[in-house]
């Protein structure tokens, strides 16, 4: 697709999985966990089984990892969640290709719940 930069594509989108503590854990466990999944070395296992690691300082050159360079996440934010419960990329996406709104307007409606959403 293209984007807003004259001859470029638009930057992928990069998902993932996030990890937590949930309640009633053991929280130190469960952090050291996290902290040992999620440190260089076991993104350098991963990475070598074809996974995308989590930082970019372990970036390769494959195909997905030269596109991880050039792509774009979900803020950290905890209000992100209820953006995603709220569907406001879905009904962005959605009056778009419905031609219910024009791709500017939907983008700026959306633009504003996600501002007034994280805001919160």
């Amino acid at each position: 697709m293209p984007s807003h930069t004259k001859g470029q594509p638009i930057p992928g989108f990069l998902g993932g999985s996030d990890l937590a503590v949930p309640i009633g854990a053991n929280r130190a466990a469960a952090a050291a966990w996290i902290s040992a999944f999620t440190d260089n070395a076991s993104m350098s296992v991963l990475r070598a089984k074809g996974n995308i690691p989590n930082t970019t300082s372990l970036l390769g050159n494959s195909v997905n990892e030269r596109a991880a360079r050039k792509s774009w996440f979900v803020p950290t934010s905890k209000n992100w969640i209820n953006v995603e419960n709220g569907n406001v990329l879905r009904t962005m996406l959605s009056r778009i290709l419905t031609g219910k709104s024009s791709i500017k307007d939907a983008a700026s409606v959306a633009s504003d719940n996600i501002t007034f959403t994280l805001n919160q």
